[in-house]
């Protein structure tokens, strides 16, 4: 899964996610690569794969234990 995720001054900004790659048979080894120019990662997901739940960003989580 990939997720474009910008930052600006203390602004985050996370985009869609999105699949990149399907299911890929697996053989001796490692089941994860990583491109010669260390911007992708490849790796093997089973046939009953189902998503993760999304991922919530707290920030300034810090300041709400003060309350």
């Amino acid at each position: 899964m990939a997720t474009e995720v910008r930052i600006s001054g203390e602004s985050v900004e996370v985009g869609a996610t999105h699949a990149l790659f399907g299911g890929i048979p697996t053989g001796n080894g490692y089941g994860y690569d990583i491109s010669a120019d260390g911007q992708r990662i490849l790796a093997t997901v089973g046939k009953d794969h189902k998503p993760s739940e999304p991922i919530t960003l707290v920030q300034n989580w810090l300041a709400g234990l003060k309350k």
